[in-house]
């Protein structure tokens, strides 16, 4: 890991990214933010300067939205597993789907270790990848919200907040819907899009009505933004997502790009 002193002399904060260490562009699975090296691997052990400001605990991998884990959790077939020489869980399900995440165990794990480093506090990525409903009755926290955040609020702070993040849903202003291949349009600018998801049924009032399928799905409103999808068929829940500014969602993909890489997108 490398710093720049002059560069440090410049700012009061500097957030260390400590995950993207594999994902999708692999060809071959691997956790997204592991706290060590596994015996396979040919990098360096993560390592943390003392004096750094603050060390990400959470990745953001598209699948890591905790009420969504919940929910795969239920089905038959999911085994969670530990990966000891990374602190980090990980899970196998449908017989041919793998799933890097964190947890309350591996969450408090690198709570521990920004602490014994000194560290002056912690980043995640966004704040709707925690159970912000509380549904998945997580910790042992009074309302069960956000249970990964407060987790490390706890560790870092000596402290719970007494408020929680707001995580909202938009509701769908215009929608116009057709037969045949379906495709979903907005005014007064018009965007359509026509790629192989299926418009699925729902609440017609709300955004999850568009979800095709389980995982990172296309907007029907904005080229900026993604859907995180899970549930079943007429009964959806999902979380509005927009990518980092200067980058669009490509469906093929299921990831966010640079605009120049999408014709036709234009926020």
């Amino acid at each position: 890991m490398v710093f720049f002193p002059p560069v440090e002399r410049l700012l009061d904060l500097i957030n260390i990214m400590t995950y993207d260490f594999h994902g999708a562009w692999h060809p071959y699975v691997h956790h997204n933010a592991p706290m060590g090296q596994h015996p396979l691997d040919l990098t360096k052990e993560i390592a943390q300067k003392e004096g750094n400001d603050v060390f990400n605990a959470v990745s953001y991998d598209s699948a890591t939205v905790v009420v969504l884990i919940c929910d795969l959790a239920k089905a038959p077939g999911f085994t969670r597993h530990w990966i000891d020489e990374l602190k980090v869980p990980y899970a196998v399900f449908q017989n041919n789907q793998w799933l890097g995440y964190d947890d309350l165990e591996s969450i408090q794990i690198k709570v521990d270790y920004l602490n014994s480093w000194g560290l002056r506090g912690a980043m995640v990525w966004s704040v709707e990848t925690d159970d912000f409903t509380g549904n998945c009755r997580l910790g042992n926290f009074a309302d069960h919200k956000n249970p990964l955040l407060k987790t490390i609020a706890a560790g870092v702070f000596g402290k719970v907040p007494t408020r929680d993040p707001s995580v909202t849903i938009p509701p769908i202003s215009s929608t116009t819907t057709t037969t045949g291949n379906p495709h979903v349009s907005t005014s007064p600018t018009a965007r359509t899009t026509t790629n192989t998801q299926k418009l699925v049924t729902g609440n017609p009032g709300n955004i999850c009505s568009y979800c095709p399928e389980v995982g990172d799905n296309v907007h029907p409103f904005s080229c900026t933004k993604f859907i995180k999808c899970w549930g079943t068929l007429g009964d959806w829940r999902c979380v509005e997502t927009s990518c980092a500014q200067g980058t669009g969602f490509k469906p093929d993909t299921k990831g966010c790009v640079w605009l120049s890489e999408l014709p036709g997108c234009n926020p």
